[in-house]
């Protein structure tokens, strides 16, 4: 029986509700500043021509943002999938360990 606070899941580790939230506002934020820094660095590049000038600020705000959400939703996403699939595993152990035991009693039901 699993006596953990509420707050606790059964590894310990506290679970977060605002962590989505948080999610989301750090990947905004970032590339916010990503934004920014490609305005800044195209104002000090020479003249892009202006078909290549969306491919570039693309292709640039791409490499900036791949590592926010890597850090900030892949990770994370990983992580919550391993510990679900350990807890599938375990549950199905108790289910059958649940099963046996109801085997044993009604045998020994029977044989009363």
């Amino acid at each position: 029986m699993n006596t953990a606070a509420p707050h606790q899941n059964q590894t310990g580790r506290l679970s977060n509700s605002k962590a989505p939230l948080f999610f989301l506002t750090s990947v905004g934020l970032w590339i916010f500043v990503a934004e920014v820094l490609i305005m800044f660095l195209f104002a000090l590049l020479p003249e892009i021509p202006p078909l290549a000038e969306p491919f570039v600020g693309g292709g640039l705000l791409s490499l900036l943002v791949l590592p926010a959400l890597y850090r900030f939703l892949y990770r994370p996403l990983k992580m919550e999938n391993r510990e679900r699939q350990i807890a599938e595993y375990e549950l199905r152990g108790m289910g059958m360990e649940l099963y046996d035991k109801a085997e044993k009693l009604a045998q020994t039901l029977k044989d009363l």
